[in-house]
């Protein structure tokens, strides 16, 4: 039967990037690189028929991360000896499995697997291809809810020529999804202008499905319309949040002096949202070989984004002579590309190091993931080296740096027992970033000798690896006022026992009452962003049930500029009606102990935490989040929050018999007018450096309270 022109390959995992972002005018401390070492135990995930039936088996998986609960859904390939299908699975963390083995496809022919998270509606998206009808084969997708239950049938996405017309074909699926419109985008591999000339092809897809856009977008051109002997093939997505923008990767040959018919490159494709090709047209980012020589090549190419730097990293397998002796000695190569598909870095950079060179041992199937808090990728292929029996592979990674270079060297991330039987393999490998616990998860496809499984029976397979330490805020942005002066105890033997005394001691109670008064305007006239202390909310001042993830999409910090609390001026009052009298002092009193009541309760209310009711509905965007927050989901409450209050305690009824008229009276009702003062100051600096996290109460925002686009979703 005609079938899409395939390497032996796997499928790989697309997700939406949630890395922690680098910011501007914050400290930082860098962590460790992201050298990939496991973290055993391995977990099996596919349990395929009876352990002694080694004719099914799983594999080509591909995997996704659901940062809203940690957990991961893997999908695969269960082979038969009669028929394929496509299973999944969901894992936690570790590659526990935490659901059960589901089948997606009834139909036979369904295989290679491709998945996409969509955080706005918190569920995947699985692509695959498989027959539309007899020996005719079409790219497909179906929906899965985040507990790993199917949504509804196979959706199919192609249209490969005529409908039921075998010798046209879809295949080599990969999708991602495209957080500003809340679209998929599915790529392919596929003929469609004649038999045997296949180009590459993709379809914006709604999140239920429905498609939308020009029907089966061709986006590569490899030779002349209607040339078989040119191909373009294994396509690979990735989404540019930052953009709103897509990167397509293939590999394919074109007619363009001096490339010719099968030499093969890696090209890229660069699509706005709505599918537009931007820039060059299958711009070739690799020079493998000698440009017309056939006998080195570039293949099944994977890409990941990295928002922290816009840039892209495009990893394949090939060989090419020179530099390596023999042209059939494939091993992993990458180059760094900017976000419009411009070379970056070190050209063609070899990562993989399969025994010598003169070993023609294959290395294949690389995957690509970024780790978004260091800014780091780590690559993973299966192959060997020269530690392992002739002829066994095993899953290595590479990681590479922000920039383009090799960070340490090859490190195996499988150990399929026995160790030294070189009839157990594992290959295929998916790498996904673990938002979570900030490492990578690890699937592939692999057998073991020991038993229960039959020694040639192909299991799935899972393992954490660890990546970079947490590139960290070490604290929040506020305003960095002058030292507050220092407050001096004043000379006793000034104070006189006078009525001019009183009036000062008067003016000062009232300043207190007006700073007050100022304090009060400025928490009901509502708080603003710019109030806000900048990188210091999270998700604990947001509803119970709120989740946040990391972005690497970098954010500009300044220094908050609060508003300025309004003190009233003094009235000019009538100095004539202050009389030195043991009433006068009473009043003054009970006039300064009003204003310590009421800064008192102010204080009280801004240390007990201001609630969403305080805050001006969308005043906290992400320039107002933790560094590298993003929040996914944020609750609709029925009831938000109510502003908080300023509860002033009673008057306290006291002995006015004890207030005498007297020098000593006199300076004990000054230094409470002082105290009062020094507390209405303290509170107006504390609001002029702005409000952090410790004047909003946990949990007391809401979504009302966030701007536009900062939560990913509200939708449960």
């Amino acid at each position: 039967m005609n079938r899409v022109r395939r390497p032996a390959r796997r499928r790989r995992h697309r997700c939406a990037s949630l890395g922690l972002g680098a910011a501007a005018a914050l400290a930082f401390t860098s962590g460790a690189s992201a050298i990939p070492t496991p973290v055993p135990p391995q977990q099996r995930v596919s349990f395929s028929g009876l352990n002694t039936n080694a004719n099914v088996g799983g594999e080509s998986p591909a995997i996704a991360e659901n940062p809203r609960t940690g957990q991961h859904l893997i999908a695969w390939t269960r082979i038969g000896s009669t028929r394929t299908g496509v299973f999944v699975r969901l894992v936690g963390s570790d590659g526990v499995p935490v659901s059960p083995e589901v089948q997606l496809s009834t139909v036979d022919g369904a295989e290679l697997p491709a998945v996409a998270y969509d955080a706005r509606r918190n569920e995947f998206m699985v692509a695959f291809d498989r027959m539309a009808g007899p020996n005719e084969f079409e790219a497909f997708v179906h929906r899965v809810d985040a507990a790993g239950t199917p949504i509804g049938p196979d959706i199919r996405v192609s249209s490969a020529g005529p409908d039921g017309d075998p010798a046209y074909a879809a295949g080599e699926v990969d999708i991602a999804w495209g957080s500003a419109r809340d679209e998929y985008l599915v790529v392919w591999s596929g003929s469609d202008l004649s038999p045997q000339e296949y180009e590459i092809s993709a379809q914006r897809i709604t999140p239920d499905g429905t498609e939308v856009g020009p029907d089966d977008l061709r986006i590569s051109t490899a030779g002349p319309d209607g040339d078989g002997a040119y191909a373009a093939a294994s396509p690979a997505v990735a989404y540019n949040e930052r953009r709103d923008e897509y990167m397509v990767a293939w590999s394919g040959d074109d007619d363009n002096a001096p490339h010719v018919a099968r030499e093969y490159e890696i090209r890229v494709q660069r699509l706005s949202g709505d599918g537009t090709e931007i820039g060059v047209d299958d711009r070739p980012i690799t020079d493998i070989g000698t440009p017309g020589d056939t006998s080195t090549s570039g293949r099944a190419p994977d890409i990941a984004y990295q928002p922290m730097s816009d840039r892209f990293l495009v990893a394949w397998t090939g060989s090419e002579n020179p530099p390596h002796p023999t042209a059939s000695e494939d091993e992993i190569s990458t180059q760094l590309i900017e976000y419009d598909g411009t070379e970056v870095g070190p050209d063609d950079q070899r990562i993989s190091a399969t025994g010598p060179y003169v070993d023609t041992t294959q290395t294949r199937d690389p995957a690509v993931a970024a780790d978004s808090r260091s800014g780091e990728y780590v690559v993973t292929w299966g192959g060997a080296d020269a530690t392992l029996p002739l002829g066994k592979t095993e899953v290595f990674g590479q990681a590479v740096s922000p920039t383009g270079t090799e960070v340490g060297d090859d490190t195996r991330i499988t150990v399929m027992p026995a160790a030294g039987d070189a009839q157990t393999v594992a290959r295929q490998p998916a790498i996904v970033y673990d938002s979570g616990p900030g490492r990578f998860l690890v699937a592939w496809s692999g057998n073991t000798t020991v038993a229960p499984p039959d020694r040639n029976k192909l299991e799935v397979y899972a393992v954490p690896a660890l990546g970079g330490t947490s590139v960290g805020l070490t604290s929040t942005l506020c305003r960095d006022l002058p030292p507050a002066p220092a407050t001096t105890p004043g000379d006793p033997s000034k104070i006189t026992l006078t009525s001019g005394q009183l009036l000062i001691n008067q003016r000062i109670d009232q300043a207190a009452i007006r700073r007050a008064n100022g304090i009060q305007q400025w928490f009901d006239s509502g708080i603003e962003s710019r109030d806000l202390c900048q990188s210091a909310l999270g998700v604990e001042e947001l509803p119970t049930g709120a989740v946040a993830g990391y972005t690497g999409l970098p954010t500009t910090y300044e220094a908050p500029d609060p508003r300025p609390v309004v003190v009233a001026p003094a009235t000019a009052g009538d100095p004539s009606r202050v009389t030195l009298t043991v009433g006068q002092m009473l009043i003054n009193q009970r006039i300064s102990q009003a204003a310590i009541r009421r800064l008192n309760a102010l204080k009280d209310r801004l240390d007990g935490g201001l609630t969403g009711g305080d805050i001006v509905d969308g005043a906290v965007g992400r320039a107002q989040l933790r560094a590298g927050t993003r929040l996914l989901y944020v609750p609709l409450v029925a009831t938000p929050p109510a502003a908080s209050t300023t509860d002033i305690a009673p008057a306290a009824t006291g002995n006015p018999s004890s207030v005498t008229l007297s020098k000593g009276q006199m300076l004990i009702n000054q230094r409470i007018s002082q105290a009062a003062v020094r507390r209405a100051n303290d509170l107006i600096r504390r609001l002029n450096q702005g409000l952090g996290p410790d004047e909003i109460r946990n949990g007391a925002l809401s979504a009302a309270d966030l701007a536009p686009g900062v939560a990913v979703s509200t939708t449960p």
